[in-house]
């Protein structure tokens, strides 16, 4: 998924959100590589996988475009002040994710149960029900993702784990996000998503991740939006 300006590129089919369509935090990935550490990504309209795709890249602004058309635009942004409360390793690996067989994007490259060579980031409930928390070892070479591109997909499918309500299904429509420093291979780290508003169909969230000390490394607010199953 490397890229430079106005090279046209290809995302993998491995990196599936959506059943046919890039997952939203590995586009936001590319993306905020091109501006820096911290970014706004606003995903435009669904991103193909195996299709020839271009990346603009300018000062603090990149796009990505299909032909005449503007898929995602990202711009440098300060990003979220803080991060949400951490939540330990122990209670994060105590914590179940709900029943796969009710995964609304069942192939996702982050998430999804039946993605074959993904991260499968299963976050389960704490905190009452608002929080979803689980632990993650990165391993950069083994996705093909530098370590800031996986973190921001890291960072994206918790938040919506935490902003859906059973049976609702949801995609990424703007995440705001910051990577205080990369993340190490084979490090263990908390990721940790967090529901925070809904209006009608847009759910708010955010996601953060911790290292072993407890130091966040990297957090992000995004907004989603409600689609049909």
């Amino acid at each position: 998924m490397d890229a430079t300006d106005g090279t046209p590129i290809t995302i993998a089919t491995r990196y599936e959100g959506p059943p046919g369509t890039a997952n939203g935090g590995c586009v936001a990935g590319l993306l905020a590589a091109s501006i820096g550490p911290s970014a706004r990504v606003r995903l435009e309209a669904a991103v193909p996988l195996a299709t020839p795709l271009r990346l603009t890249a300018r000062v603090g602004e990149a796009r990505l475009s299909m032909g005449d058309q503007r898929l995602a635009i990202a711009h440098a942004d300060p990003g979220p002040p803080g991060p949400i409360d951490a939540v330990s390793i122990a209670v994060a690996e105590r914590a179940v994710a709900a029943d796969a067989a009710d995964h609304p994007f069942p192939g996702c490259f982050v998430c999804g149960p039946h993605s074959v060579d993904g991260l499968h980031l299963r976050p389960g409930l704490v905190d009452g029900g608002s929080t979803v928390a689980t632990t993650w070892r990165p391993d950069p070479a083994g996705t093909g993702l530098d370590a800031e591109q996986l973190m921001w997909a890291a960072l994206d499918c918790p938040a919506g784990i935490a902003a859906m309500e059973p049976g609702v299904s949801a995609v990424l429509g703007t995440i705001t996000g910051r990577i205080v420093r990369p993340a190490v291979a084979g490090e263990t780290l908390v990721v940790v998503g967090r529901r925070l508003a809904a209006d009608g169909r847009k759910l708010f969230a955010a996601s953060a991740l911790f290292g072993a000390d407890g130091q966040a490394v990297g957090w992000s607010e995004s907004v989603w939006i409600v689609v049909e199953r």
